[in-house]
């Protein structure tokens, strides 16, 4: 599959688009296509590796330890999908400001 990766810290231009395994589905687990996908200031920060304190704190001292930070599938936990407002496109979604799981509260099944 497709996949945006990371190998090392800098700007836009250390993004780049590659082929990569498809994840594997484990129990509990779906398979989840990824139409849309937000970006966010924090979005920034995982890319620039900046400020410096975030790597101490897990995302990678040298480099990123999650060196696919987009990919066109993933896996989620069976049941804990959120679901997505009917009146909001794929992109709509994505780049809501709400965590998912409120953000759809209004349109999940009781």
């Amino acid at each position: 599959m497709k996949a945006i990766v990371q190998d090392r810290y800098g700007g836009a231009g250390v993004l780049s688009f590659a082929d990569v395994p498809r994840p594997q589905v484990g129990e509990d687990q779906v398979l989840v296509q990824v139409v849309a996908a937000g970006v966010d200031r924090g979005t920034l920060h995982l890319v620039t590796g900046q400020p410096y304190l975030m790597r101490v704190g897990g995302v990678g001292f040298r480099a990123p330890k999650r060196r696919v930070p987009g990919v066109d599938f993933t896996v989620a936990r069976a049941g804990q999908m959120p679901v997505k407002p009917t009146q909001l496109t794929s992109e709509e979604a994505a780049v809501r400001g709400t965590e998912p799981s409120t953000a759809s509260a209004p349109d999940r099944p009781r």
